[in-house]
């Protein structure tokens, strides 16, 4: 079964069910007989994959500059983050995707700033690792 059910205790009128299922913590909260859902991990989960894949990239292809290399890394990033994301780590596969219906048309935007912001963060770890060995 892939649903896994923790039932944890937190004192006699709240109790906490965590369930992992499709790549996704979802916590429901019971207390004093109402119910609230919250789903934390998997909104966030796709950003992040793609934040990180885009670093990974831009941070390879600024350090090496070797087309196999870079060829190599985004092999890496998309089987590692390809079934959680979708793998496009490029503001123009996103947009390719989008109209291709892989993903919404709501996750555009948030993706293109996660893969940005990821481009941003692998050039400036570039510099500092070049800063400090210079």
């Amino acid at each position: 079964m892939s649903i896994w059910n923790k039932w944890v205790g937190v004192n006699t009128q709240t109790k906490l069910l965590t369930t992992f299922k499709k790549r996704s913590l979802i916590i429901y909260f019971f207390n004093n007989n109402t119910f609230s859902k919250h789903i934390i991990y998997k909104m966030m989960n796709k950003y992040l994959v793609e934040f990180l894949g885009t670093l990974f990239l831009v941070f390879v292809i600024f350090a090496t500059g070797n087309y196999l290399a870079i060829g190599a890394a985004l092999a890496v990033a998309v089987v590692l983050g390809g079934s959680i994301s979708g793998g496009a780590f490029n503001p123009a596969v996103a947009i390719a995707l989008m109209y291709a219906g892989k993903i919404p048309r709501s996750d555009l935007i948030p993706y293109i700033v996660a893969q940005v912001a990821g481009a941003l963060a692998g050039f400036e770890l570039f510099k500092m690792i070049v800063n400090r060995s210079a």
